[in-house]
C-alpha cells in the first residue's frame, strides 16, 4: 500500500500534464483522444508512458542501441516495440529504415531475436490474426523468458528442411514411381 500516495500524484499530475501531451499532437486527432486512455494507464505504470513519447520521435528517429530481449516482459511488448517503439523510443522498423545496416549490424543479435517471433506473428496472424498470434505466443512462452521462445523460431533444421534430400540421408530417398 506504499504505492498508494505516488498513485495519487500521478492522478493529480495527469490533469497538468494533459495540455502539454495535447500540444504535441495539434494535428493528430487520434493520439489526442487516446491521451484519456494513456493517462489511465500512467496511474496503473508510471513508466508506460511511451506510446506519448514514441509517436513524436517518429519524425526522426533518435539512434539507440536496443536492449537485450529479455528486458521486454510480453510477445505483446516486442509487437509494440517493432511496430510503434517503447519507451520513448522508435520503432525497430523506423531505425532500420533511418539508419539501415550500419544500426542493423550494431543490434544484429538482440534484432535476430526479435525479428524470428514478429516473422511468427506475421505467419499465424494469416490465419488468426494479429491479437490471436500474439496470444498464443504468449501461452507458449508461459513463464520462459521471450529469447527461450524465439529459439523456438527459425531454427536451421526448420529453414533447411525442404533441402533435407542435400544432407546425408541417403536412405530416405524415395524414388518409386
Amino acid at each position: 500500500m506504499a504505492r498508494t500516495p505516488s498513485t495519487a500524484t500521478i492522478n493529480s499530475n495527469g490533469t497538468s500534464l494533459s495540455p502539454i501531451l495535447d500540444s504535441s499532437f495539434v494535428d493528430s486527432n487520434t493520439v489526442a483522444s487516446d491521451t484519456s486512455c494513456l493517462m489511465n494507464r500512467l496511474s496503473h505504470s508510471p513508466m508506460s508512458n511511451s506510446p506519448i513519447l514514441s509517436s513524436s520521435a517518429l519524425a526522426r528517429p533518435k539512434y539507440y542501441r536496443l536492449p537485450e530481449l529479455d528486458t521486454l516482459n510480453t510477445v505483446y511488448d516486442v509487437w509494440n516495440e517493432w511496430n510503434v517503439g517503447l519507451g520513448g523510443n522508435p520503432s525497430v522498423i523506423a531505425l532500420l529504415e533511418t539508419y539501415g545496416t550500419k544500426w542493423a549490424t550494431e543490434n544484429k543479435e538482440t534484432l535476430l531475436l526479435r525479428k524470428k517471433l514478429i516473422k511468427e506473428i506475421q505467419q499465424r496472424s494469416g490465419t488468426i490474426g494479429v491479437d490471436e498470434a500474439i496470444n498464443e505466443l504468449e501461452r507458449m512462452k508461459n513463464e520462459n523468458k521471450l529469447s527461450w521462445l524465439s529459439k523456438k523460431f527459425g531454427k536451421k533444421r526448420t529453414l533447411h528442411h525442404h533441402h533435407r534430400h542435400h544432407n546425408n540421408n541417403r536412405h530416405h530417398r524415395r524414388n518409386h514411381a
